[in-house]
C-alpha cells in the first residue's frame, strides 16, 4: 500500500452531533504524527468551514449541534448523494490518501467505493454495557480487513461481561426492599431519537406508525410497555406512546433503565424499530426483534457475513495499529482482553455515559454514601415545598380521607397506596410523597424518591381513577382497585 496520508471526513450535510466526530479524529491525530511523522490535516468539515467561497454550503458552524433532527436536508442524501453534493466532495475529498470515516452512510461509502477511495468506517459500538465503550471498525482494505480479524474482541467476552454486570445487578436487587418494575408478561417497546440514522430508509425517517399493524400483532394479547430513548425530546416520545395506547390502552412508559430491564431474572421480549438496544439483549439471554436492519451489525472473529469488528480504544488508537494500515508493520497485533483493558476510559474522555452510569450508580453503596446529604437535603426541600403549598381545606382534608380509603392500581400492575402523613406506597413500600393541592377539584402531586419523576393527578368526575401528566409530559393513570386502609 502507498498511501502514507490520513484524512478525515464523514456526511457533511448532517449538523447534528458533528462535535462527536471531531472528538474521534482528535483522538487519532496523535497515533498519527507518531506512525507517520506527518501531521494530519482538518476534516472535510472544518475545510469547508474554513473556504470561504463552500462554507455556506452546510450548516453553519455557529449554530447549535443539536438542533437538526429526522427531518433534516441530511436524511435525502443518507442513501444517494445527488450530483451537486459529489461535486462537494470532489473538491475535498483526494486521491493517495486513506480516510478514518465516522459513520459512513451508505451513499458516502457508495461515492469512495466507486472511486476506489481507502477509508476505515468506524463508530460507537451499539455494544455499550461493556467495562468500557468499544469502537465497531469495518473497512475496504483487505490486509486491514485480514488484520481486524486478529485484533477485534471475541464473542465470549461480551457474554462474560454481561453475565458479570447481570450478577452485580441482581446481587444489588436481593438486598434491596423496594419493588423493581417488571414487565409482568407484557412486550416492551424500545423508543429511539427521531434523529436517528438507523431509521433512514430510501431517503425517508421511518417513524413507529408505520408498523403499528405489525406491533399490534406481535403484542395481542399480551399488552405493551413504551421505554421510551432518555435523548427523545418531549413530542417524539409523546408521539410513539400514543401510537402504542391505541393498541393497549394501559401502555405506559416503563421505569428502568435499558440495563436493569435486561439484567432482570425474568424473561424479557423487547421490540422496537432499530435501537441498538435490540442487539444488546442477545447477550443478556433475552430476546428482541427488530423492524429494521441495524446501522452496525456487530461482526467478530470466526464468524462469516458482513459487519463491524469491535476494538478497544487502547487498539485503535494505538501508533502499530496505524502503521498496520500502512503496510509498513511486520508486528503481529493480538487483542487485548476486556478484563485487561482500563475501565471506563473512552466513556470518561468522551463524556458518554448513556444507561450505563444509571444502573452502576445506582443502588450502589459508595455513591448512596457520597449523595446522602444531598438527597437528605433534597427530601427537607421537597417536604417543606409540598407542606407549603398544600390545600389545608376541609375539602382537602375530605379528599385525603378518600386517598387513604382506597388502592389505586398504576398502569404497570403496581398498587399504589396513601396515608394521612403524606406519604406514598407501592406493593406496600414506602416510595414517595404527595400532598393535595386542590381540594375541590381532588388533585394531588406526587414526588416519587427514586428517580426523578412527579405527577400532577386528578380524580376523575365518576372517582373511579386519577389522571395527569408527571414531569416529561406522559399522561399516568391510577385505578381505583379496593377500599382499604393503606398502613405502613
Amino acid at each position: 500500500m502507498q498511501n502514507r496520508k490520513f484524512g478525515f471526513v464523514d456526511d457533511i450535510f448532517r449538523h447534528q452531533w458533528w462535535p462527536a466526530k471531531e472528538f474521534f479524529y482528535d483522538l487519532l491525530r496523535f497515533p498519527i504524527w507518531d506512525a507517520t511523522g506527518e501531521r494530519a490535516p482538518q476534516s472535510v468539515r472544518q475545510r469547508l468551514w474554513e473556504n470561504e467561497a463552500d462554507k455556506g454550503l452546510i450548516a453553519s458552524r455557529a449554530l447549535d449541534p443539536a438542533l437538526t433532527s429526522g427531518d433534516g436536508p441530511w436524511v435525502g442524501l443518507f442513501n444517494n448523494l445527488t450530483p451537486e453534493a459529489e461535486s462537494i466532495y470532489d473538491r475535498y475529498i483526494e486521491s493517495g490518501i486513506t480516510y478514518f470515516a465516522y459513520e459512513l452512510t451508505p451513499a458516502l461509502r457508495g461515492y469512495m467505493e466507486k472511486r476506489n477511495i481507502p477509508y476505515l468506517d468506524f463508530r460507537l459500538s451499539p455494544l455499550r454495557f461493556l467495562p468500557d465503550l468499544l469502537i465497531a471498525v469495518q473497512t475496504n482494505i483487505p490486509h486491514v480487513a485480514a488484520c481486524l480479524e486478529k485484533v477485534a474482541v471475541d464473542k465470549p467476552e461480551i457474554y462474560e461481561a454481561a453475565f458479570r454486570l447481570r450478577a452485580s445487578y441482581l446481587h444489588r436487587q436481593r438486598h434491596h426492599t423496594e419493588s423493581t418494575w417488571r414487565p409482568s408478561g407484557r412486550v416492551v417497546f424500545v423508543g429511539q431519537t427521531a434523529g436517528d440514522a438507523s431509521l433512514v430508509v430510501h431517503g425517508q425517517a421511518v417513524t413507529i406508525e408505520r408498523y403499528r399493524d405489525d406491533l399490534a400483532a406481535l403484542i395481542q394479547g399480551r399488552g405493551v410497555a413504551y421505554l421510551p430513548h432518555p435523548a427523545a425530546d418531549r413530542k417524539h416520545r409523546a408521539r410513539e406512546l400514543a401510537c402504542l395506547q391505541s393498541l393497549d390502552p394501559t401502555c405506559s412508559c416503563a421505569e428502568p433503565n435499558m440495563y436493569d430491564l435486561l439484567c432482570l431474572d425474568e424473561d424479557v421480549e423487547l421490540v422496537g424499530l432499530s435501537s441498538g438496544s435490540l442487539q444488546e439483549a442477545a447477550f443478556f439471554d433475552k430476546r428482541a426483534q427488530a423492524f429494521l436492519s441495524p446501522v452496525c451489525p456487530v461482526r467478530f472473529p470466526q464468524e462469516t457475513g458482513d459487519g463491524y469488528y469491535q476494538m478497544t480504544l487502547d487498539m485503535f488508537t494505538a501508533p502499530e495499529w496505524i502503521r498496520h494500515i500502512l503496510g509498513q508493520s511486520q508486528t503481529t497485533l493480538h487483542s487485548v482482553p476486556l478484563r485487561n483493558i482500563r475501565p471506563n476510559a473512552l466513556r470518561e474522555l468522551h463524556n458518554a455515559w448513556w444507561a450505563y452510569a444509571d444502573h452502576i450508580v445506582k443502588d450502589n453503596v459508595y455513591w448512596q454514601t457520597v449523595q446522602k446529604p444531598v438527597v437528605d437535603m433534597l427530601v427537607r426541600n421537597i417536604s417543606f415545598v409540598l407542606e407549603c403549598s398544600a390545600d389545608k381545606t376541609d375539602a382537602a382534608s375530605s379528599f385525603r380521607q378518600e386517598l387513604v380509603a382506597s388502592k389505586w392500581k398504576w398502569t404497570n400492575g403496581d398498587l399504589i397506596g396513601f396515608d394521612r402523613n403524606g406519604d406514598v406506597y407501592t406493593n406496600g413500600w414506602r416510595s414517595g410523597q404527595y400532598a393535595i393541592q386542590n381540594g375541590e377539584n381532588k388533585t394531588i402531586v406526587i414526588v416519587w424518591a427514586r428517580g426523578q419523576w412527579m405527577n400532577r393527578l386528578t380524580l376523575s368526575p365518576d372517582g373511579m381513577k386519577m389522571y395527569g401528566p408527571n414531569n416529561f409530559g406522559t399522561e399516568t393513570e391510577f385505578f381505583r382497585v379496593a377500599s382499604e386502609q393503606v398502613t405502613e
